[in-house]
């Protein structure tokens, strides 16, 4: 295998593992283990660890160590805020460029999403719940604007499937579909208002739950201390 393709094969495997909860928030990696795992050398797994630091998945200390990133309320909210300006403005640029395959398959991803309003698959719901804000995204044409915003989303996707898992809760994944289809509906009907404040309201649901979860922990994490 070319050692760019390698380097590029543990980038995409790792960072599909934090953004789906394999690895928890501030659990350490070391390259010695990846790189037996992988069953390469040192270097690509040196330089894909990079790259995810780069991306805001992984933090490196001075000591070397490398571990998933772990964030706080206050970050969290901080991401939150800055995500949820950008996205108002994508909706807005989405709206326009909507066409009708795209409502096609926006529609299915719906139906897709709710085969897993049970909450049985959360990996796999998290991942097509995505998809459907990615195919929006893609529509505003800005490639500047999706990859910051995906960047955002990034920072924060592992703890979201970390809180699921912990809550144990089908409500916000209910929640969350009946909110993506008042998002479609808005924009099959060009209202570029309400289609804004469903995105915000949609953001905003998932950062405040997120926040308050985080806020819970820190607290229960103290009386163990």
């Amino acid at each position: 295998m070319p050692y760019k393709t390698l380097r590029d094969t543990v980038i995409s495997k790792l960072r599909d593992e934090i953004l789906g909860g394999n690895y928890l928030p501030g659990e350490e990696l070391t390259v010695k283990t990846l790189s037996e795992r992988f069953d390469c050398s040192l270097t690509p797994v040196r330089e894909a660890l990079r790259v995810l630091e780069s991306e805001g998945l992984l933090l490196a200390n001075r000591h070397k160590s490398v571990k998933v990133s772990k964030l706080d309320a206050r970050e969290v909210e901080s991401i939150s805020e800055i995500r949820i300006l950008l996205e108002r403005y994508a909706c807005k640029l989405a709206v326009s460029n909507m066409t009708a395959s795209l409502f096609r398959k926006l529609e299915l991803n719906l139906q897709e999403q709710e085969k897993y309003a049970s909450g049985e698959n959360i990996p796999k719901f998290l991942r097509v719940n995505w998809q459907f804000h990615s195919e929006i995204l893609k529509s505003t044409k800005q490639p500047i604007l999706i990859e910051i915003i995906n960047m955002l989303r990034n920072r924060t996707s592992h703890y979201l499937e970390t809180y699921i898992y912990s809550s144990r809760t089908v409500e916000r994944v209910k929640r969350g579909i009946a909110e993506h289809r008042q998002i479609l509906e808005a924009m099959r009907r060009k209202d570029v208002d309400e289609a804004i404040a469903w995105t915000e309201k949609h953001l905003s649901t998932i950062a405040n739950t997120l926040i308050l979860y985080l806020r819970e922990k820190q607290v229960q994490d103290d009386k163990h201390s």
